[in-house]
């Protein structure tokens, strides 16, 4: 179990693991437990230091369209291979 350091200032040692571990890509949740600290209290100390906790090896956007290629647009499994589809009535 971790020891909670509640209204405690941030020690040299604290900032200096709490840099190391931005700089691994820790998770704020983790970084939290393993200084003692509070989500909140991470993010505090992140913004007073004007430090960044986004992931620096993920894209920025990971919204709805992620995981496909830019530009592609779904058409529903079909191709038109860019020519006109409109079909010809064959009334007689």
């Amino acid at each position: 179990m971790y020891d909670r350091n509640t209204e405690k200032p941030w020690s040299a040692a604290d900032t200096k693991m709490f840099r190391e571990l931005i700089k691994e890509n820790t998770p704020t949740r983790v970084i939290g437990l393993k200084l003692g600290r509070t989500e909140d209290s991470v993010y505090g100390k992140a913004k007073q230091m004007g430090v960044s906790l986004k992931p620096t090896n993920q894209p920025p956007n990971l919204g709805r369209n992620a995981g496909r290629s830019s530009g592609s647009r779904s058409s529903g499994g079909r191709s038109t291979g860019g020519r006109n589809t409109k079909l010809k009535s064959s009334r007689r």
